[in-house]
Formats: C-alpha cells, sequence, structure tokens
C-alpha cells in the first residue's frame, strides 16, 4: 500500500464514531488484565477456588458453590441426584488447590468432586485417567465420586462417559445472577472482583464481548486497512526469542543450534569440555552434545527450561547422565535424548514488544535456575579427564 494512501485510510479510521466508541469500551480498566492473568488456567482456578469456599471473604456463603454443583448434578452421568444437593451442603466442605495436582477439589464428608481446568492447554496422554486413578485410591471410601471437565465452551473431554462438561459459559451466567439478583448485598471489592471476571472471560475466554460486533463494524468499514497491517504484523515468538538469546549473549552465554520455538545456549567451559562437530549426526544442526534450552509454548503461555543432551554417543550421553544423576540433577527423560531439570515458567507473549517485561521474566528464569546452570557447569569442568576420551567416537 503506498504511504499516502496508508495515511489516508489511517486518518479515516481515526474519524470513525465506531473507533472511538470501541476505545473507550476497550480502555476501561479491569483488575484481571492489568495483573495480566486473563488467560492464565493457574490463576482461573485459584479465583474459581476462592469463590467456591464458602468460608472466602467475598460474602457469597455458600451460593456459587452451590450454583455449580447443581449444573453438575443435573447432567445426565451424575451419580448424585440434584434434589438432594440441600443435604449435601449442609455437611463440611473443603476446597482443595492442586492437591494430587487435581485443579480444583471439593471435598465433603462423603463426597467428593474433582474440576480438571482447561482454557488453552490440551490434556496430556492419560491424565484425566491418572486423576480417576488417584481420587479412587485416596478417596475411595467416599460414597460419592463426582468427575468435572470444565472448558471455555463445554467441549467433550478424553473420557466423556466419566467426566462431566461445564463450560466458562455456566461460570459466566452464575456470577452475572450473583450481580443481578445479590449484588446489593456484595462488598465492594468482590463487586468489582467479580463484575472484571465476567468481563474477562466475555473478552477473553467465551469471546462473546459485547465490543466485538463493533469491533467486526470497524473492520468492514476499514477491511483494506486492517488486512496491510495484518499482513505486516510483528513475529511475537521470534522478537521473544530474539530478545532473550540477546540478554544471553550479554550475559555471557554463546547460542547454540537455532530452531523456532527454542532459544539454545551454553558457555564456553562447557565447550572446551564437550566441543560440538559440525559433521556429528543424530544431534542438533551444529553437532552440539549438550545445550540448555528454554522451549517458547505459545499454547500455553509458558518457557520450558530443561537441560538436554543428544544421543550421538551413547557412552559420552550416559557417562553425562550419571555424573549429574549422582549429584542431584532430576532426570525428566531418559530414552534417546535426556532432559534434565525440566521446569516450566508463565510468559505472556502478548508482551512481546515490552522489553521490560521480558527481561524480568528472563531474570526471574535465571534467578531461579542460575545455581543448576553453575553446578552444571562446574561438574563438567570437574570430570574433563573421564569425558574427553568418550569424544574419540564422538563424530
Amino acid at each position: 500500500m503506498e504511504f499516502q494512501k496508508l495515511k489516508e485510510k489511517y486518518s479515516d479510521l481515526l474519524v470513525d464514531n465506531n473507533f472511538e466508541q470501541l476505545e473507550l469500551i476497550r480502555n476501561k480498566p479491569n483488575i484481571f488484565e492489568t495483573l495480566g492473568v486473563k488467560n492464565y488456567e493457574i490463576r482461573h482456578s485459584n479465583f474459581l477456588a476462592w469463590l467456591l469456599d464458602p468460608s472466602g471473604n467475598h460474602g457469597l456463603d455458600n451460593y456459587f458453590l452451590k450454583r455449580v454443583l447443581i449444573d453438575v448434578f443435573k447432567d445426565s452421568k451424575s451419580k448424585i441426584n440434584v434434589v438432594d444437593i440441600h443435604k449435601l451442603l449442609k455437611q463440611n466442605v473443603f476446597i482443595h488447590r492442586e492437591r494430587h495436582n487435581i485443579d480444583i477439589l471439593i471435598e465433603f464428608e462423603d463426597t467428593v468432586i474433582i474440576i480438571e481446568n482447561k482454557i488453552n492447554a490440551v490434556e496430556s496422554t492419560g491424565q484425566l485417567q491418572k486423576y480417576k486413578e488417584v481420587v479412587s485410591t485416596v478417596y475411595g471410601k467416599k460414597t460419592k465420586i463426582e468427575y468435572v471437565f470444565l472448558s471455555k465452551d463445554g467441549y467433550d473431554s478424553s473420557m466423556p462417559e466419566i467426566y462431566i462438561n461445564l463450560s466458562y459459559i455456566n461460570i459466566r451466567d452464575i456470577l452475572q445472577d450473583i450481580l443481578n439478583y445479590n449484588g446489593d448485598n456484595l462488598n465492594t471489592h468482590t463487586s468489582i472482583y467479580v463484575s472484571d471476571y465476567i468481563d474477562n472471560l466475555n473478552k477473553n475466554i467465551i469471546q462473546m464481548d459485547p465490543a466485538n460486533k463493533l469491533a467486526e463494524k470497524i473492520y468492514l468499514n476499514h477491511k483494506e486497512l486492517f488486512d496491510f497491517i495484518y499482513s505486516t504484523r510483528p513475529n511475537a515468538l521470534e522478537i521473544v526469542r530474539e530478545s532473550i538469546n540477546d540478554l544471553l549473549v550479554n550475559d555471557g552465554f554463546i547460542i547454540g543450534s537455532k530452531a523456532q520455538h527454542f532459544s539454545r545456549f551454553s558457555n564456553q567451559k562447557i565447550i572446551n569440555v564437550l566441543p560440538p562437530h559440525r559433521l556429528n549426526k543424530s544431534s542438533w544442526n551444529k553437532g552440539e552434545i549438550l545445550l540448555i534450552e528454554f522451549v517458547y509454548n505459545l499454547q500455553e503461555s509458558k518457557i520450558e527450561f530443561k537441560i538436554a543432551i543428544s544421543p550421538s554417543n551413547k557412552i559420552l550421553n550416559d557417562s553425562i547422565v550419571k555424573i549429574l544423576k549422582e549429584n542431584s540433577f532430576v532426570v525428566n527423560h531418559d530414552d534417546q535424548w535426556k532432559v534434565l531439570e525440566k521446569t516450566f515458567f508463565e510468559f505472556e507473549f502478548e508482551e512481546f514488544d515490552n522489553l521490560d517485561y521480558i527481561k524480568k521474566k528472563y531474570e526471574e528464569i535465571m534467578m531461579s535456575k542460575g545455581h543448576v546452570i553453575q553446578s552444571l557447569t562446574d561438574l563438567i569442568s570437574k570430570n574433563e579427564d573421564l569425558l574427553k576420551p568418550l569424544l574419540v567416537n564422538h563424530v
């Protein structure tokens, strides 16, 4: 698009009344967006667990818990008759977070309800079956156990015959009823939190924000401009990766073999003992033996930290792993490719243009894992005499 034409079309957008109205709507402050937790599953689970707890300081008593249980028990798969809910609510109840890795666990005296919360992440293989086995073992003496799968729109889990579907649309509607019919009895903070949470669900989870219709109208009126902008949009992953690579280089690290979703790096002391070789097969494209990796997962809004060892030389590979295991390193994957010290860190990729945010998250990771990198370096250097002779078969 010619520059003069681009300026004209942008000027037309700026004086569009619909655009001004949308700007006002989107600029309305929202605590969940301010805190940067709009689509983190763990944050949603924390907020929902707070609302579900009758003893919470929200002032709802057991109203939210009751409404959620009604939606669960009316399902044909439920083992509990919805008419018995009042008897159940007279029992003591405990709301657990991440007990046995389960997102939310509701424990009554004779009943347990587990809620697996999935917003953007997909199920891990066998995850729901594992939860079922754990709960059956730990809570087998309970009269009834219910399994609930909470998702954006109530889609089926991998075990639809067992897990009852619950959607964030259900959650939104319950919370809207709370504001409509009980809002006057809520304290000011709870009212604000619930209202902001509903807005957050509509905008970012359910995507039924009233502003969406307005945005559609603006797009149709200025389609050529928006299509041009979209075609030239920056690559968030690439910008984050290269920004972190620059920070790594500034800290004295050496960037290794490149890939779209990875920052791979090492340092000179490790390379002195375990040099790469470009002819090395079954490895990275530069032939490295060992690399530290940041893996960028946009879907789950996470950066994964890990140490990886290539399968290029089995004897050398096994020797490195043995040294690290003997010094308390955790082995997460022990097949051909060895993976150690696997840890996940939350990262909001929508902040790709915020260098201060990227630097802050990088420093958090290094603060947590710096000692691991140093220990790795010291162990490789200390065992140089053991490892170097094994390089003979490396190429």
